[in-house]
């Protein structure tokens, strides 16, 4: 039944708006100023101890974070517009003399967009000299942020993403991680919770199991987390193991052979976790927001669709991809750090679709270095842990092969690119989490509002009926020919089949005329809605955190423009409805999956994106009309009518196991699991790569979740021991600079290679690798342990580091954090 108005919950009892039409709220924030404890990268060792310690936590800012520069934002205030850094650095410098001359707090607004497109702001750099802002005392906002393994079977499971047949998993480069945090206004007690995972899609039987665990957990109040309040989303890395979603679309194509059952479950159970450890956490907090340009970093993969755009829309924006990130800084009132949450529009597509290690792909590695300086030491498993989420927004033509498409004789490259493109958005993160000392802390209330929405038969409104040539409604869900022929720049699919297919290039020869017509430009390959195959049911989500910070969750990949268009008309309805807010975020693949959001224009040209845009040219205009239908659910007092759609029913062959048990683990004559049969060499620089191969058992038997398949060990003297030292950990398997290779020798024998790259400035002296493990035998349903070493090895300094280690100045202020190892 075609919906005009569907279901909603909102957190919190709501006033309702005052004043006309675009009048501004005239309700103030209190501008409190804040001193947080030094975290410097340099000492992990030091940073992971505060951790433990909230009491300690509480100190002054060093001069080293006062001093660094900091990317303005495209933040502005009403009736103060500027460009550039140094306004907001005198506001904030007058406020903190105001603050130290008078007892009287001081108040200011909310930084207001101005009327210009945020993103055409430009972006430069400026030195606060002023000592940060001092710490509020007191918040109504609690904070809680907590992180869980979710890395699934490292062999033989299909990836999702690229649907290439036979990328399967093979090993580990970097684990996957669900990072949740969670957010309670203390005074109404409403709450909800953003969860950022490496993975390539949230589908909606994850969804459902998620909060269905959730609602029964022991350290979970009743009925304190629901679909209305928790938000799942996906940073979308192709190379993260398939198999959750219980549409055949998305779970048995190439290379995917249906559900995976322990994939699932790795994935669930992680969610859940990570969800419950951000709730144990919850403290006294505030949020801190700084926007600035990343550069380098993404590039626009369809550009001659984005140019079917308007020409007076797109003057608005400087560049056609959105290459300003939005970051949230989180504190606790004590100055311990609890997080960073940043948003940035680039697909982790940097790795081709002939890569099989498992990993999170830029993002992943990001947000892994960004932990790593703050102290957060994966394997040990804090669950106090300080979590940094680089999230996704609209990337839907957005890739991040800056120097071209790909091609095969460049995959070589593929890893040298990601890490550019991971360093691109580190160094922003980075640079902006210092800013955002600076900008005013947030406290506010929270609000949530939520609809399952019947996407293929939503009615619009004379308001939202803007493209008189297409129907009033939107279409049911089908993919277009150019889909299966895949992008040019991230990976072609189809060979023979060419982006920009459009109804009418070729005979036109159909079977669905009436759906063909509703599809307009798009030649109808499948119908999936149709026979099930496809979601139809979708969700929508609208957060309003701390009383200023929206966030649009959708189901799909949103183009740049068709972001744009949502955040656009976001903003201006809370505008209407006197709600002083920031732009609002978009993000993107949330709480379900159902292919691409193009906009009206994109989908004409009918470009992978407008291919993969499932519900017809309305889909966009009518995701417009229910978000607008959301904005007004958080803003009136009286709750709103809804029907609302049943969430969609979780059955059929896509919830059957396709995954396939380890029978028997085998070995070859006159060896043993863990036993060496390529061993190291003697001796190695910082620079080069030590390789060791073992005899295996298979991954499967054992996910080691929240633990490793391998460890670098260095040699630690210690004379009070018999042996003269001990080894202790350097390096895991979640290490970006080491690799888990697995591969079947014979029917049921494995072997497992083990790289690791030795950073720049490792420290000299002795290491070996270790394997980790699990067999199984015929007709048993358990499985053994079983561990490996090589031989010992030196790592010697190279010529240049014993130069620069006889006085020879390093800069070393954009070396990776990776390369500056401390021992853990």
């Amino acid at each position: 039944m075609p919906m005009e108005m569907l279901g909603s919950s909102t957190g919190a009892a709501v006033s309702p708006p005052t004043g006309r039409k675009r009048r501004r709220s005239k309700k103030k924030r209190k501008q409190q100023t804040e001193t947080v404890s030094n975290m410097s990268p340099s000492s992990p060792d030091s940073a992971s101890s505060r951790q433990e310690d909230p009491e300690k936590a509480a100190g002054a800012r060093t001069e080293h974070e006062t001093s660094r520069q900091s990317t303005t934002s495209g933040n502005q205030n009403e009736d103060d517009v500027f460009q550039g850094g140094d306004r907001p650095a005198k506001r904030l410098r007058d406020a903190a003399g105001a603050m130290a001359s008078d007892s009287t707090p001081v108040k200011a607004t909310i930084p207001v967009r101005s009327r210009r497109a945020s993103s055409a702001s430009s972006t430069t750099s400026s030195v606060f000299h002023a000592p940060p802002p001092e710490t509020p005392k007191h918040s109504e906002l609690w904070i809680g942020a907590g992180m869980y393994d979710i890395t699934g079977p490292a062999a033989e499971v299909g990836m999702f993403g690229y649907a290439k047949v036979g990328q399967l998993t093979s090993g580990i480069h970097m684990r996957l991680r669900a990072r949740a945090f969670a957010f309670r206004h203390e005074p109404t007690g409403s709450a909800c919770v953003y969860v950022c995972c490496d993975l390539g899609m949230i589908s909606e039987w994850v969804t459902q199991t998620v909060i269905s665990r959730l609602s029964v957990h022991p350290a979970i109040p009743k009925a304190a987390y629901s679909r209305e309040n928790v938000m799942l989303s996906a940073t979308h890395t192709h190379c993260a193991p398939g198999g959750m979603s219980h549409y055949v679309i998305y779970s048995m194509h190439p290379p995917l052979r249906g559900a995976d059952r322990q994939n699932f479950e790795c994935v669930v159970d992680g969610i859940v976790e990570a969800i419950v450890r951000a709730h144990n956490n919850l403290q006294p907090g505030f949020i801190r927001v700084a926007k600035g340009e990343c550069l380098n970093a993404s590039v626009n993969r369809s550009e001659d669709a984005y140019n079917a755009n308007p020409e007076e829309e797109r003057a608005r924006y400087k560049h056609n991809i959105d290459k300003e990130m939005t970051l949230w800084r989180l504190d606790g009132v004590n100055g311990y750090p609890i997080g960073m949450i940043n948003w940035f529009a680039v697909h982790p597509t940097s790795m081709g679709n002939w890569y099989t290690l498992i990993t999170g792909d830029n993002k992943g590695y990001a947000a892994h270095v960004f932990e790593k300086e703050h102290g957060t030491h994966h394997l040990l498993d804090r669950p106090r842990a300080f979590v940094a989420a680089f999230a996704q927004s609209n990337e839907g033509d957005v890739s991040p092969n800056i120097c071209g498409p790909r091609h095969h004789e460049t995959e070589h490259k593929d890893f040298e690119r990601m890490l550019i493109v991971a360093k691109a958005q580190l160094k922003t993160a980075r640079d902006l989490y210092h800013k955002a000392l600076y900008e005013p802390p947030l406290m506010g209330e929270i609000r949530f509002a939520h609809q399952y929405v019947e996407y293929g038969s939503i009615k619009l409104t004379e308001r939202w009926h803007v493209h008189k040539e297409c129907p009033r409604s939107t279409s049911s869900g089908c993919i277009g020919v150019s889909m299966i022929g895949g992008t040019t720049f991230d990976g072609r699919g189809v060979e023979g089949i060419p982006e920009g297919l459009t109804w009418g290039m070729y005979p036109k020869v159909t079977t669905m005329p009436e759906l063909q017509q509703s599809q307009k430009e798009k030649p109808v390959l499948f119908p999936s809605e149709r026979y099930g195959l496809s979601p139809s049911t979708l969700p929508l989500q609208l957060f309003l955190i701390a009383g200023a910070l929206p966030i649009a969750a959708v189901p799909f990949e949103a183009t740049t423009m068709a972001g744009r268009r949502i955040r656009s008309n976001l903003h201006e309805i809370f505008d209407e409805l006197g709600v002083e807010t920031y732009e609002p975020i978009l993000s993107g693949l949330s709480n379900a999956y159902s292919g691409y959001l193009a906009t009206r224009e994109e989908y004409a040209v009918q470009r992978y994106e407008g291919a993969s845009t499932h519900f017809g040219p309305n889909q966009l205009s009518a995701t417009l009309q229910q978000f607008e239908m959301l904005a007004h659910a958080l803003t009136k007092s009286k709750k709103i009518k809804f029907v609302t759609q049943k969430p969609p029913k979780i059955s059929g062959v896509g919830v059957l196991d396709y995954n396939v048990p380890v029978v028997h683990d085998g070995l070859l004559p006159n060896t043993q699991y863990g036993g060496v049969i390529t061993d190291v060499l003697k001796e190695y620089h910082p620079g080069s790569t030590v390789t060791v191969s073992f005899h295996a058992a298979h991954p499967k038997n054992n996910l080691r979740t929240q633990g490793t398949f391998l460890e670098v060990h260095r040699w630690r003297e210690d004379q009070d021991r018999p042996e003269g030292g001990v080894w202790v950990m350097h390096a895991d398997d979640g290490d970006a600079n080491t690799f888990f290779h697995w591969r079947r020798r014979g029917t049921f024998a494995s072997v497992v290679t083990i790289e690791w790259c030795i950073p720049a400035q490792t420290p000299p002296g002795k290491y070996r690798i270790k394997v980790n493990g699990d067999f199984k035998r015929f007709f048993t349903a358990n499985v053994t342990s079983y561990s490996g070493v090589s031989s010992a090895f030196t790592v010697v300094p190279s010529v240049e580091e014993e130069v620069e280690a006889n006085g020879h100045d390093v800069d070393k202020e954009d070396e990776d954090p990776e390369v500056q190892e401390a021992e853990q």
